[in-house]
């Protein structure tokens, strides 16, 4: 490859790699703005002062919004179940393995005769 070519190359993908780190950034950032406002408008108070709100004068959620809470919460806590089932379920196969490898005979040479 000629080093012209070479130079080009590089300076497109320098150029295509800052673009997208810029428009990252920028996405991160209205992700971010969307995740406080609603944090805020859950009344969280450490989304209000990021957000200079003072934390007196927090909204509350509606009923709607309080129901959908309380399904995802209860909703998280299924799920923290499954995982501690997940996790005693590998301890034990992690256990019967190791047992089951303890009890193997142990190998014997084979030797040319």
């Amino acid at each position: 490859m000629r080093p012209e070519a070479i130079f080009i190359l590089l300076m497109l993908t320098t150029a295509g790699s800052s673009f997208m780190w810029y428009r990252a950034v920028q996405a991160r950032k209205r992700i971010e703005a969307r995740l406080w406002g609603f944090a805020a408008g859950q009344g969280l108070p450490i989304a209000a002062m990021f957000e200079g709100e003072p934390t007196g004068s927090m909204p509350r959620s509606s009923g709607a919004e309080a129901s959908r809470v309380e399904r995802l919460e209860h909703q998280v806590d299924q799920m923290a179940q499954q995982m501690e089932r997940i996790s005693e379920s590998q301890d034990f196969i992690s256990r019967v393995l190791t047992d089951r490898i303890e009890q193997l005979p142990d190998p014997r040479m084979r030797t040319p005769h």
